[in-house]
């Protein structure tokens, strides 16, 4: 039976939802951008945690954020609307782009919990009211965390214009995975899909070439988008001498999805992604949604441990 405490990491008020008996566990920060700390399957942490509370409060790496209304870059933080001009605050210093979105430190709202004998989920609510200029049409969005013994973790992202008007709209997460021990070890498999070819500003060319890979990483390194147009899962395998992570995402709803290894060789960022990098200015997959409607996806792993 799932069960649920609270508990504090510095000033976040933290809730750890947990199966003593299976050894699942889903950690999660609610006010802090409805934050996922960590997601234990099987006894096995599988996310890359934030070391302290500061490191939260700075979201180094953008850990397990929810990355709305774009994720990735934005070229210049600058784009246009509807023959308006808009811009986002420069906060990538390498590229100067602006990345990620911005509802990842808003406040969110615990609306539902959820406790079964096999089963737990958490939903959540973050209300925007347009005050960002770069931004300025309200939104409503609703998350939904899952854990259970048949599928692992599950995760459901939507959006609602609240507007009067058609809004530019790109959902994202970005979870970074953790196995133990360097990822040169690890193996991963990625289906066929189509590499992203970008500029110095990490910004799409236009171009894109086949990509396939099957293997130990070894010293390979991405910081790199791809897109698979699958109208069902798009699956990728995470493996090392601890278990297997099968990770999956939507393909219909998230056609991208970003490969991101940090330079400290100990976790991989798997991150679903619903439009294209810069996909306010190039159009790709960006969603125009209207008045009034909603837009979804949905994205999860589970893990299977080596005996």
């Amino acid at each position: 039976m799932y069960q649920v405490k609270a508990k504090t990491f510095g000033d976040f008020k933290v809730y750890h939802v947990f199966n003593k008996e299976t050894q699942n566990e889903l950690v999660l920060a609610p006010e802090f951008g409805a934050t996922v700390l960590q997601v234990r399957l099987k006894g096995q942490d599988l996310l890359d945690p934030y070391p302290a509370p500061d490191d939260l409060q700075k979201l180094s790496w953008a850990r397990n954020s929810i990355l709305i209304p774009y994720p990735n870059r934005i070229r210049d933080g600058k784009y246009e609307w509807k023959g308006n001009s808009y811009s986002f605050p420069i906060n990538n210093a390498a590229t100067q782009n602006s990345i990620h979105g911005f509802i990842r430190a808003l406040d969110s709202k615990l609306i539902g919990v959820q406790l079964e004998e096999d089963y737990a989920t958490f939903q959540l609510r973050i209300d925007y009211s347009g005050d960002n200029p770069g931004y300025p049409w309200p939104f409503t969005t609703t998350i939904v965390y899952k854990i259970s013994e048949e599928k692992g973790f599950e995760m459901s992202l939507s959006v609602i214009n609240q507007s009067d008007e058609n809004i530019p709209m790109g959902l994202g997460w970005h979870p970074y995975f953790r196995l133990g021990g360097n990822v040169d070890d690890w193996k991963l498999e990625v289906p066929d899909c189509r590499k992203i070819l970008v500029d110095d500003k990490m910004i799409p060319t236009g171009g894109m070439e086949d990509f396939q890979f099957s293997g130990s990483i070894g010293e390979n390194r991405w910081d790199t988008c791809f897109f698979k147009n699958e109208p069902e899962s798009i699956k990728i395998k995470v493996e090392n001498k601890t278990g297997v992570l099968n990770y999956w995402q939507n393909g219909k709803e998230w056609p991208y999805f970003q490969i991101f290894t940090p330079p400290n060789g100990e976790c991989i960022a798997l991150e679903p992604m619903s439009c294209n990098i810069d996909a306010f200015n190039n159009g790709d997959h960006l969603t125009s949604l209207e008045p009034g409607k909603s837009w979804s996806g949905n994205y999860g792993f589970s893990f299977e441990k080596n005996s």
